[in-house]
């Protein structure tokens, strides 16, 4: 973060280049890395809100009494939608710091909502679909195949590196870094983050496991996993919580998908297509290039397009083939190449520009 505000870094392709001597060659390639290994990541919260859109949007029938549901691509919808809302109120004009204090403060407070929304759900199913934490436990070990399914342990080395994955996601997403690192204002802050964040992500996690079990019990294996959390309240007649957690799911992916796109779209006009333009500025003589503000924009809302209608494609492709989490890990493995230049860079002085990309 010190290293960021010393040299008013605006992204992690920025923050790469600028430690590599501002790497023109460094800084392009992070780029059209980030671009092309964050697309899953996007596709991932589109396909989360289509399917829990049409969790919760029960099928109407026709007039001559058959079952019918208005056959929309939600997924199209949610994009374009995610479009305009970047566009609106995190693309409006250029800043130099790159720093959006009121989005950041909606992003906090979306991720209330999702907390909020994940502690109701949670001792709703332990203490009204079931007498408490000792009658799921008694409940999951009378079905073997549930118990077996929860208590199986994956691979060791699995895990270990799934976990390593996440460390380097959390540190090399660029959305992540945007909101870790370019949108950092106060260094007394980050004194609280160190212990509310994970404090937060504990309590994100505090109620997986008991979902999973009473969805595994209640509705079954043939139901989606991604869903359980909608399911289980709509299927015991609480339709007002399954909107909540709608909500909180919703503000959740809309928020990811906004510093996404914001962060990825600055990415692609600083480094990729603003120097182009430039150069041919330059050979037009400087009165081409007055006032760039207007056209740094353009570039950045028409990235932004781009961006969510790619993402619109993947999702459209790998659509019910994978679950929500194994589309994220894409992403992830994606952003982990960023790890070593970043991390090596901040303490091995001999760290050349030409391993980074090789890297």
């Amino acid at each position: 973060v010190r290293l960021a505000k010393q040299h008013n870094v605006t992204s992690i392709a920025d923050f790469l280049a600028a430690r590599y001597g501002k790497s023109r060659v460094v800084g392009v390639s992070a780029t059209l890395f980030a671009t092309v290994g964050v697309l899953p990541y996007i596709a991932l919260q589109l396909q989360a809100v289509s399917s829990d859109f049409k969790t919760i949007a029960e099928p109407r029938p026709w007039l001559d009494g058959s079952r019918g549901v208005v056959h929309t691509d939600t997924s199209l919808i949610v994009a374009a939608l995610m479009a305009v809302f970047t566009i609106l109120f995190g693309v409006r004009h250029v800043q130099a710091s790159e720093q959006h204090r009121g989005m950041m403060l909606a992003i906090a407070f979306e991720s209330v909502v999702k907390l909020l929304a994940l502690l109701t759900v949670g001792p709703f199913v332990l203490f009204v679909l079931f007498e408490g934490p000792a009658d799921l436990l008694a409940r999951v070990e009378q079905v073997p195949a549930v118990a077996d399914r929860l208590a199986r342990e994956g691979s060791p080395l699995t895990w270990v590196v799934t976990t390593l994955l996440s460390g380097m996601a959390f540190l090399c997403l660029p959305r992540q870094f945007h909101v870790a690192v370019v949108e950092h204002d106060h260094p007394a802050s980050l004194a609280t983050a160190r212990w509310l964040f994970p404090f937060y992500l504990v309590l994100v996690n505090l109620f997986v496991l008991p979902i999973a079990a009473a969805g595994l019990l209640l509705l079954g294996p043939q139901v989606n996993p991604d869903v359980f959390v909608l399911q289980l309240p709509i299927a015991h007649g609480q339709s007002w919580l399954s909107a909540f957690v709608f909500i909180g799911g919703l503000s959740a992916a809309t928020s990811m998908v906004i510093v996404a796109c914001m962060a990825l779209s600055g990415m692609i006009g600083n480094e990729l297509v603003m120097p182009y333009l430039l150069r041919r500025q330059g050979r037009w003589g400087a009165g081409g290039a007055r006032d760039m503000g207007p056209l740094v924009v353009f570039v950045r809302r028409a990235a932004v397009v781009l961006i969510l209608m790619a993402a619109y494609a993947y999702e459209r492709i790998i659509s019910g083939y994978l679950p929500l989490a194994s589309i994220g890990l894409i992403s992830f493995c994606a952003v982990a190449n960023f790890a070593p230049g970043v991390v090596l860079g901040l303490y091995w002085r001999r760290a050349h520009r030409l391993g980074v990309v090789a890297g």
